[in-house]
């Protein structure tokens, strides 16, 4: 059990994620602030607590040095320039902060006491409550923390970023349960209640996850080493090959109506066909350039004119790809494809190197980061 310092780093450690935990509910978004400035913070008190400084690991330096550098040097080709400066202002401090807080958390071997986990057990099933208010009491936590009337419709699709976000939350907090003898019935309980919750929403994104993170986790215990080759052979041919095969796949399916003889329609929020079309198109405009792409965020303000099936108009702009890897290969061609790949890959690594017990939870975040990050949300 570490004392002092240690003590009051672990309970820094807890204070940050039961923030997270709840904050996922309420402002998912100032998690684009949260990260750095904690880090930061965390970063400045083990210096105060310990006299030592933790080092940056290197390959989480040596990746987002990369990363910058090539989002920077795309302003040379991209078709807006001005949008490149603001994103890398905008994603330096995210990365730096991100890789102190790394840093903390990989310079001693923290052990966490019971009241330590329980708190953070408490905050889990606290943030999914209040999720679940929202469910079934017609948004009210969301009109209130909004300030919206009563009156007026709130879609449940606002719980997406909650209900991803717990997603990748809740692994970390299950390990601890059980690193610390907690029952596994309560990360039993945890997991259901996330399921529960995600299959009542409109999250597709978080519906997903749910399964494919239940059916890897079980299936991880007994079948590590193949799992692990698959995983990583997955992941990288995904990564690179993807925006070559998917326009063809899709138009195999063009004209297919999933919802044909139900009350479903395309113009429904959430129609996968959607998702599907916006992929192909994206897709297409990526093999025009395809070795440096049109530029970092060149996606939020191109002009796509293609015939559409279930889009609607012809002429249309999407906010990002919804997809990490597209959004890569779309913005920063194959080399943002290759640079995606070897991280990916070094992330999957180091998670196999962890002690057996910890890698079915590091290897089944991984997998919720990887669908949610390509099905939900673009990279930046």
């Amino acid at each position: 059990m570490l004392t002092g310092d240690g003590s009051a780093m672990c309970s820094a450690f807890v204070v940050f994620f039961s923030l997270m935990l709840l904050m996922n509910v309420i402002a998912p978004r100032f998690w684009g602030i949260g990260v750095p400035v904690f880090g930061l913070l965390l970063f400045l008190a083990h210096i105060v607590c310990t006299k030592t400084k933790p080092a940056l690991p290197k390959i989480y330096a040596a990746v987002s040095v990369v990363l910058l550098i090539v989002a920077s040097l795309s302003a040379l080709w991209s078709v807006l320039p001005e949008l490149v400066w603001d994103r890398v202002d905008s994603l330096a401090p995210i990365l730096l902060g991100g890789g102190l807080l790394l840093s903390v958390a990989l310079s001693r071997e923290f052990v966490f006491r019971r009241i330590h986990v329980w708190a953070l057990v408490a905050c889990a099933f606290s943030g999914l409550f209040l999720i679940a208010v929202d469910l079934f009491f017609d948004m009210a936590l969301h009109r209130v923390t909004h300030g919206l009337d009563f009156e007026q419709n709130v879609p449940l699709f606002h719980l997406n970023r909650s209900l991803c976000g717990f997603a990748l939350l809740l692994c970390p907090v299950m390990y601890l349960a059980r690193h610390r003898g907690i029952s596994h019935w309560v990360s039993c309980g945890l997991f259901t209640f996330f399921g529960v919750c995600a299959f009542f929403s409109d999250s597709q994104s978080a519906q997903l996850c749910a399964i494919l993170c239940a059916a890897f986790f079980f299936l991880y215990q007994k079948f590590d080493t193949l799992l692990f080759r698959l995983l990583l052979g997955s992941v990288t041919v995904f990564t690179l090959a993807f925006p070559w095969v998917w326009p063809p796949f899709f138009d195999s399916f063009k004209g297919f109506d999933p919802y044909a003889g139900t009350s479903y329609s395309p113009k429904d929020l959430g129609f996968p066909f959607k998702r599907a079309e916006l992929w192909a198109m994206i897709s297409e405009s990526a093999q025009k350039r395809p070795l440096l792409g049109h530029g970092v965020e060149a996606t939020r303000e191109m002009m796509f004119e293609q015939e559409k099936i279930y889009l609607g108009q012809n002429k249309i702009k999407f906010l990002h790809p919804h997809s990490m890897v597209l959004q890569l290969w779309h913005e920063l061609g194959l080399l943002g494809a290759m640079l995606l790949a070897a991280a990916l890959a070094l992330v999957l690594r180091a998670a196999r190197s962890l002690p057996m017990k910890i890698q079915p939870y590091a290897m089944t975040s991984f997998v919720a980061f990887f669908v949610i990050a390509n099905v939900a949300y673009g990279i930046w």
